[in-house]
């Protein structure tokens, strides 16, 4: 089983740790705490483009690859390779699920319009793990705006809709996926 492991707030307190860190394989969002809550391990990090500066909250201890996810970007993909490098010496790729993202940002120009037209990084990361990791059940841990436990009005996401692309996923790619 893969847990892939977000921030959100409702994990405080409920000591998954353990649980978290007993699957064979853990992704986390890049900057995202390590304690009895929310675990110690880590086998993939995502950061974005825009966060890369996250890269020096995580620690990157046991961390197998850097999964850097294209969304806005500042400079040359080349400079955040080098940036994260300095920081990490194990590889980094660039995700490589476009077919969800393009099905993101058509929806969302349609319907959802002016927010936000690419998907989340914690959506981002499940989707990833869907695709190319080889374990058949995920569970998605933390993903609070997801779940529907925290209401921000600063998101620029449609997590409803995110949650769907997640379950779609999970059906073509013949998964199956939890989020808690």
């Amino acid at each position: 089983m893969i847990t892939v492991v977000g921030k959100g707030p409702s994990l405080i307190g409920q000591n998954f740790g353990s649980l978290i860190d007993s699957s064979a394989i853990v992704v986390r969002t890049a900057g995202g705490q390590l304690d009895d809550d929310y675990g110690h391990r880590t086998d993939y990090v995502i950061v974005t483009t825009l966060g890369v500066p996250e890269i020096l909250q995580s620690d990157l201890t046991g961390v197998k690859e850097v999964w850097l996810y294209k969304t806005r970007h500042r400079f040359g993909f080349s400079n955040y390779i080098a940036y994260i490098n300095e920081y990490f010496k194990g590889p980094v790729k660039f995700t490589n699920v476009p077919e969800w993202i393009d099905i993101y940002s058509n929806e969302s120009k349609k319907m959802y319009s002016p927010k936000v037209n690419y998907p989340s990084k914690g959506t981002v990361a499940v989707l990833e793990a869907l695709k190319f990791l080889p374990y058949k059940r995920i569970n998605a841990i933390g993903f609070d705006y997801i779940c529907g436990r925290t209401k921000v009005s600063w998101a620029k996401h449609d997590f409803a809709y995110e949650k769907k692309l997640i379950y779609d996923a999970a059906e073509l790619y013949n998964k199956k996926v939890r989020i808690i």
